[in-house]
């Protein structure tokens, strides 16, 4: 439910007694006529709620919950791996009431949409994410040389004279980068000469990383870059309107 403010919660108490302390109850609200829309909307309140909505309700194809508060209107979003079953639909339309019974003076907009994995959401920041299924994703390409060279043998990037480095600011727009000019990249970002002795230990296996993710010896500049699957909020269609 949405909260009262403690003031109006012990106005409440004074003129209704003891069972107002809910501040909750219809009754109350009935009796009081609360107008929730003028009160600010809690945060934590709508994340609460959509949980709650949620309970015994999340199937193995539900991947994405995303909801808001825009004005008078609650807005839920549904993302399914997958055509969702008719179960998984009425099990979003049952978290839908139970968050409208939480809100009642908040209009609804709910919609039910596939989104298969591993593609992502990008969103303007106004969405609060309520659930995320855990996926695993095989990292390839770009991806899985950054993995082995950063976490497998920890050249992550360094600070250099107060300033971060990071191997992707060595990387040029276009044209193609070799195994060897790569290597260099990534000591350079460590802050190590590649010319150095000290490097030379470390050269092989970076090399070898680059042509074992990459399948070859020197590849376009462009597809050194990370894999983003992610596609706009906006650009998903709903397929299955409530």
């Amino acid at each position: 439910m949405v909260p009262l403010r403690d003031a109006e919660c012990n106005r409440l108490t004074r003129e209704c007694g003891p069972m107002s302390q809910n501040c909750r109850s219809p009754a109350i609200r009935s009796k009081f006529r609360v107008n929730f829309r003028e009160m600010l909307l809690d945060e934590n309140a709508l994340i609460r709620s959509v949980v709650e909505g949620l309970w015994d309700q999340v199937g193995p194809q539900l991947r994405i919950v995303l909801a808001k508060a825009e004005g008078d209107t609650i807005r839920l979003r549904f993302y399914f791996d997958g055509d969702p079953s008719e179960e998984d639909i009425r099990s979003a339309r049952m978290t839908d009431i139970a968050v409208s019974l939480d809100f009642g003076d908040y209009e609804r907009d709910m919609t039910i949409s596939r989104l298969d994995a591993p593609i992502g959401i990008s969103t303007d920041g106004t969405w609060l994410t309520i659930f995320s299924r855990r996926e695993r994703v095989e990292k390839t390409g770009y991806d899985a040389l950054m993995n082995e060279v950063c976490v497998g043998m920890g050249f992550c990037g360094s600070i250099v004279d107060d300033e971060p480095r990071h191997v992707d600011m060595f990387i040029p727009p276009d044209g193609l980068v070799s195994a060897d000019q790569f290597t260099d990249f990534l000591l350079k970002a460590e802050g190590m000469d590649p010319d150095d002795a000290e490097s030379l230990p470390y050269k092989s296996g970076i090399r070898a990383a680059f042509v074992r993710h990459m399948n070859a010896e020197a590849v376009d500049a462009r597809n050194l870059r990370w894999r983003d699957n992610s596609v706009p909020i906006e650009s998903i269609a709903s397929c299955y309107p409530d």
